[in-house]
């Protein structure tokens, strides 16, 4: 190789590992089951690239179709079971939450997420309150019905915004309050509601509140958790995106170099081999260009020598041919852009006559044959 060629395999700026690691994918670790629920009652997941309101959005599908999911397998469980209880109305009441969970399945899968949350967590509360107050008389074991109150908190601090926790909670409380006041009880009841009526009330209701509290706490924070991982994901995936960017610019600059190196090397056919996608497209292209151009000036300079050189061969075979006072002159082809010229000019005679003046061109007389009349060129 030429000491003055550049060596192909020259190095250039290597990005490190690091940032090339950056680019790999996250694999979703879903459970298969759960996927394909979600694909029946959720709306797809929000893609990397999603706002936060979006990917909220997307969480509390995924959330409204698993609790559903929970909910509905303990009602089918559960369904037989309230056959065998005194109060015949549980029965309807379970199948129409059964039939509140389904709508909001289909209403979640719809894109439709908020209202979704507001269909099951009402239609929870109506079911409850159903069982509440077709629980005539009301006992010490009805009491307890009281406390299923405090799901329907937990479903509105997770289905809506937090501070609806605290709506159902006062409803919840009133309704509480209604029951104890206004509904019938049993003998034993009323002698306990004598003695502790204040107690009693209190008891049911302060736990919806206290449930409410610490619902909206832990809602609140859980939002606040994600926005902080949502900004996190986002600064990753903007370190993920240069980082890509780098790489085709590291990619892009090797290959420009490359063709630099091949031209310097003498090779004019050498382009750089970027597509209109690349973020250097504009520069290979407008070096490519350049290139095209080059590459016509180097064989227009390189035809031009071969003419200059085969002016000066002919002039010299010219004055051998004119120094043995040959007559007949067969011009040799030169195989460049004179051949035109010189066919033309075979069988010709040629005569050259001085300048007699400075501002009068010499003239050369060709004759076609030697008895021909002279033309003045």
């Amino acid at each position: 190789m030429n000491k003055n060629q550049i060596p192909q395999d020259a190095p250039g700026v290597d990005l490190t590992k690091a940032l090339r690691e950056m680019v790999a994918q996250r694999e979703d670790d879903t459970p298969p089951l759960f996927r394909k629920w979600y694909k029946l009652t959720a709306i797809p997941e929000a893609p990397r690239n999603a706002s936060l309101t979006q990917r909220e959005e997307s969480r509390q599908s995924r959330l409204i179709s698993t609790v559903f999911l929970f909910l509905i397998i303990v009602l089918i469980c559960f369904i037989p079971a309230t056959f065998l209880m005194p109060n015949h109305f549980i029965p309807i009441l379970a199948f129409s939450l059964l039939g509140v969970a389904i709508i909001s399945l289909i209403v979640n899968r719809r894109g439709k997420v908020l209202l979704a949350g507001i269909i099951g967590t009402f239609g929870y509360e109506a079911v409850v309150a159903g069982v509440i107050f077709t629980s005539t008389p009301l006992d010490t074991s009805g009491i307890m019905f009281y406390l299923y109150g405090t799901l329907a908190v937990l479903l509105a601090a997770s289905f809506l915004p937090a501070k609806n926790a605290f709506l159902i909670a006062f409803i919840n409380a009133v309704m509480i309050a209604i029951s104890m006041v206004y509904q019938p009880h049993t003998a034993d009841l009323n002698q306990a509601m004598h003695s502790q009526f204040i107690p009693m009330l209190i008891q049911p209701i302060g736990t919806q509140f206290i449930v409410a509290g610490v619902a909206y706490v832990w809602s609140h924070n859980v939002t606040r958790a994600l926005a902080r991982a949502d900004r996190t994901e986002m600064i990753t995936s903007l370190q993920r995106t240069i980082a890509e960017k780098a790489v085709e610019l590291e990619q892009g600059v090797q290959l420009i170099l490359k063709t630099h190196i091949e031209i310097a090397n003498g090779n004019l056919n050498a382009r750089a081999p970027l597509s209109q996608g690349h973020e250097l497209w504009q520069v290979a292209r407008a070096l490519n260009t350049l290139l095209v151009r080059y590459q016509r000036a180097a064989l227009a300079e390189k035809e031009f020598h071969r003419v200059e050189q085969a002016i000066q061969a002919l002039l010299h075979f010219l004055q051998d041919s004119n120094n043995r006072q040959q007559k007949q002159i067969l011009l040799p082809m030169t195989q460049t852009l004179l051949d035109n010229l010189l066919i033309a000019l075979q069988g010709k005679t040629l005569a050259y006559s001085p300048q007699p003046y400075p501002h009068q061109r010499p003239t050369i007389t060709v004759n076609a044959e030697p008895n021909s009349q002279n033309s003045q060129m």
